[in-house]
């Protein structure tokens, strides 16, 4: 299966089975604030979806491209979170308990998906290279 495609799956089913996971317990814990942890969903969602592609991008380029190209768009994309997470919590919608334990929650679970796919992607690229070798 291409990288791309696995990577894609693996967040969709990720997202999936945690919003259920969060929808179940919203029934019981009616203070839940389900605003806030859609919020703190799509910033980590999209600085994941962001550092695939731009490692994907990167990839096949010499090794000090690759690194000021990845680590450029790690600083980028943690700055416009910083920012986001900063005007957010400014937001009187925002419950501040439930979005910083959601953003938690899904950066450990993002930063996991996204490290495996990094490793899908180099050994699927290693054996088309070596398939082409021999």
């Amino acid at each position: 299966m291409k990288p791309l495609f696995d990577f894609l799956l693996k967040m969709l089913i990720f997202s999936a089975v945690i919003w259920a996971a969060i929808l179940a317990i919203s029934n019981a814990v009616a203070s839940l604030s389900l605003v806030s942890i859609f919020s703190a969903w799509l910033i980590m969602a999209s600085n994941t979806l962001a550092g695939y592609v731009t490692f994907d991008l990167a990839f096949g380029k010499d090794l000090k491209s690759f690194y000021k190209f990845t680590i450029g768009s790690l600083v980028v994309r943690m700055m416009l979170s910083l920012a986001l997470v900063a005007v957010l919590l400014q937001m009187p919608w925002i419950k501040t308990q439930d979005f910083i334990l959601a953003m938690f929650a899904f950066y450990i679970g993002y930063t996991a998906i996204e490290v495996l796919a990094y490793q899908k992607k180099n050994t699927f690229e290693k054996a088309l290279r070596a398939a082409k070798v021999a």
